[in-house]
């Protein structure tokens, strides 16, 4: 379940915390039986979706996430197990944008993906990946400059990933070997482009 931002302002203040509460508790025994099923069934990969917060990038958000964290890890270790979590961000998080703006606020959003991992008990390694796209066509030595800059729980997690407009799998390969960053090949953006 989401909400939309309009929405949200909408809600009264005091609601606010009790709406927002009830809704991440709800998505989160959704993602756990979701992984729960994924480990029934043999299924070895998860992806998670980037509104499993929502609003979270507000203070009551993160206050929640906070708040939660401790029952996170406790509930959730035996449905991760054997379990890959990933996260494919919004097309909107472009590090390699014109934008300053834009690239921080990408940032932001890419630390805070970060940050859910660690609290959901993930691995700081590509085995629970971030996956992006290059981003804005031509900005090669931003996009290097940008990654190298990450935080280490961003980077650590960081996987590159082709795609049909932008960056083709020769130019992600090329980006990653002078990054020390993973790619994952797309075969199908490969075939578009």
């Amino acid at each position: 379940r989401t909400i939309t931002r309009s929405r949200f302002r909408a809600l009264s203040r005091g609601f606010r915390q009790r709406w927002m509460r009830a809704l991440y508790t709800h998505n989160l025994d959704v993602f756990y039986r979701a992984l729960q099923y994924c480990a029934e069934h043999g299924i070895s990969r998860y992806r998670v979706t980037s509104d499993l917060f929502p609003m979270s990038d507000y203070a009551l958000g993160q206050k929640l996430i906070a708040e939660l964290a401790p029952a996170w890890l406790h509930w959730g270790r035996a449905q991760i197990e054997g379990v890959r979590v990933l996260i494919h961000p919004d097309q909107y998080v472009v590090i390699s944008s014109l934008s300053d703006k834009v690239v921080a606020n990408s940032i932001r959003i890419l630390e805070h993906h970060a940050r859910v991992f660690d609290l959901l008990g993930l691995p700081r390694s590509p085995w629970a990946p971030i996956i992006l796209h290059g981003g804005k066509r031509g900005r090669h030595d931003a996009l290097k400059r940008i990654i190298r800059e990450l935080p280490e729980p961003v980077l650590a997690r960081l996987v590159l990933e082709n795609d049909e407009h932008a960056y083709g799998a020769q130019e992600v390969l090329d980006i990653c070997r002078a990054t020390g960053i993973p790619m994952v090949l797309d075969i199908h953006h490969h075939l578009v482009k």
